[in-house]
């Protein structure tokens, strides 16, 4: 900050003293704020002041601004999709599929298509209930 900061900064900390209903400070107390943030510049200064009001109820102490302002966003890097054919899209899926038809049990195996729950339940209505046999009879539009 610099010393045309000084006024802005006053102001900020009245407002800060109202905000969390406190004494204004005194002037010793305002220059010892005033050195610890000298250093920052005023707009990250006064971003820290509101993040810390956003998220506290407490009235802050200089060090927690200090924090607050040292605190690094996170930064995510983008990362373009890969550039695959269709041929070479397709050579994946299939291997995939592979792994996970080879990891799957072999019960598993026996029920993956979407109507082999039905067939089970037809073949064995007395194990199921009876609403889950009009569903099953639905489901492949049996009779």
């Amino acid at each position: 900050m610099t010393q045309e900061d000084k006024i802005s900064f006053k102001s900020m900390m009245d407002t800060l003293t109202t905000l969390y209903q406190k004494q204004t400070l005194d002037q010793d107390t305002l220059r010892v704020w005033f050195y610890k943030l000298e250093r920052f510049e005023f707009n990250q200064v006064t971003k820290a002041f509101d993040k810390w009001i956003n998220q506290s109820r407490f009235m802050p102490t200089p060090s927690d601004i200090l924090t607050l302002i040292k605190e690094k966003p996170i930064e995510y890097a983008k990362i373009e999709p890969p550039k695959l054919s269709q041929l070479e899209n397709k050579k994946h899926a299939d291997k995939l599929l592979g792994i996970i038809n080879e990891k799957m049990p072999q019960e598993d195996k026996k029920l993956k298509s979407m109507r082999a729950w039905a067939h089970k339940i037809i073949a064995n209505p007395k194990n199921y209930p009876s609403i889950s046999l009009e569903f099953a009879k639905e489901a492949i539009n049996a009779k």
